[in-house]
């Protein structure tokens, strides 16, 4: 019995939190209508006022978090990007008070579980097309008016209008794995390493846990390319 296995619609898992992100992928992917009906979706059937409303294990809020947010509207893929994937709103009006005597308010006339599909969006008066906004753009305040639909539409389907993936900042630092060898064996075991990057340096020392030492700096030892042995 695995308890964070629920909450299941096909084979994704929402009671398993490292899947949140999932059901947003589809804005990434010129199919944002998909985002909002599987977001809908999981807000009617993972969540009720109730003792066992929530699906899964809580783990310090998240399952909450997730349907906060998602019930604006919006939601954040990636951790520490200043950008939000739309979804689908819950309420007709959400208002955020900021600090400053600002408020930004989600104003979605219409929506409810069959009205689900966004058929156009606004900020601040103005068209936006794209399945994403700023963090700036909810902290300096303003207004993000939804008009819904109850089929999909073709609202921000064009890929430039899809969030931003690319990495442009440092480069990632590709972690090296095991390439041979067993979890469990007796007496010696021939162990391979390997790496993504062909022109990586990998590290590596021998040490005998009997013996409590540390290893030597010696014993250090650099090989270039795609896997040591």
């Amino acid at each position: 019995n695995q308890a964070d296995i629920t909450g299941l619609i096909g084979q994704y898992v929402h009671g398993n939190e490292p899947s949140h992100h999932i059901a947003y992928l589809y804005n990434y992917a010129g199919q944002p209508s998909k985002t909002q009906h599987y977001v809908r979706q999981t807000m009617d059937e993972m969540y009720a006022n109730r003792p066992d409303g929530l699906s899964g294990n809580e783990d310090c809020g998240q399952m909450s978090a997730w349907f906060v947010l998602s019930a604006m509207g919006f939601y954040p893929v990636v951790p520490g990007d200043p950008t939000y994937a739309i979804g689908t709103p819950l309420f007709e009006k959400i208002t955020l008070n900021l600090d400053g005597g600002k408020t930004f308010t989600l104003l979605t006339p219409g929506v409810s579980s069959k009205n689900r599909f966004v058929k156009k969006l606004t900020y601040n008066g103005k068209e936006w097309p794209k399945t994403w906004i700023t963090h700036e753009m909810l902290t300096s305040g303003g207004q993000l008016e939804f008009e819904m639909s109850d089929r999909p539409t073709a609202w921000g389907s064009e890929i430039s209008n899809a969030p931003v993936s690319e990495i442009t900042g440092e480069e990632v630092v590709a972690a090296p794995f095991l390439l041979k060898g067993q979890r469990a064996f007796r007496d010696k075991q021939e162990v391979a390493l390997g790496c993504v990057d062909k022109e990586a340096e990998l590290y590596y020392w021998l040490f005998d846990p009997a013996q409590q030492q540390k290893p030597k700096p010696e014993n250090n030892v650099t090989v270039g390319g795609v896997g040591i042995q």
